[in-house]
């Protein structure tokens, strides 16, 4: 019996002067149980040398690099996400980080419920706050 394939996910990293932490963005994506995945980073016009740097380190064809003026994270999101071939996508700060199976666990409801238009999950914040929110029940 074959198996379907698995949907592409793109994963869509707004950047504006975030250098220092895209790369544990990154790490997070690429630890992810769920494949196939492709990477869209969107730099909306960063300014300082360390985004600058940082960007200019990423060589992985799997990763797609954009730049353009500032216009605010929602417009290089948008960008992103007409740039990108998944069925799914994910808006993915660059000061973020997803848990290894957050991609799996997501898709597969996804996959398994039509009707449902989007999933998101608890947030845990790090960094300077460490709590968890939790999301209202619907």
């Amino acid at each position: 019996m074959n198996k379907r394939p698995s949907p592409l996910v793109s994963i869509i990293i707004p950047c504006y002067n975030q250098g220092q932490y895209l790369p544990e963005a990154l790490l997070s994506v690429q630890r992810s149980t769920y494949s196939p995945i492709e990477i869209v980073i969107v730099d909306d016009g960063s300014t300082d040398l360390l985004t600058r740097k940082a960007l200019h380190r990423i060589n992985n064809k799997h990763i797609k690099i954009f730049r353009q003026n500032n216009h605010g994270v929602s417009a290089a999101r948008n960008k992103g996400i007409q740039a990108s071939r998944g069925k799914y996508f994910l808006p993915l700060d660059a000061d973020d980080a997803i848990t290894p199976t957050y991609l799996e666990k997501a898709i597969a409801l996804l996959e398994r419920d039509p009707s449902l238009g989007f999933v998101y999950s608890y947030v845990q914040f790090f960094g300077d706050v460490h709590y968890l929110w939790k999301a209202p029940s619907v």
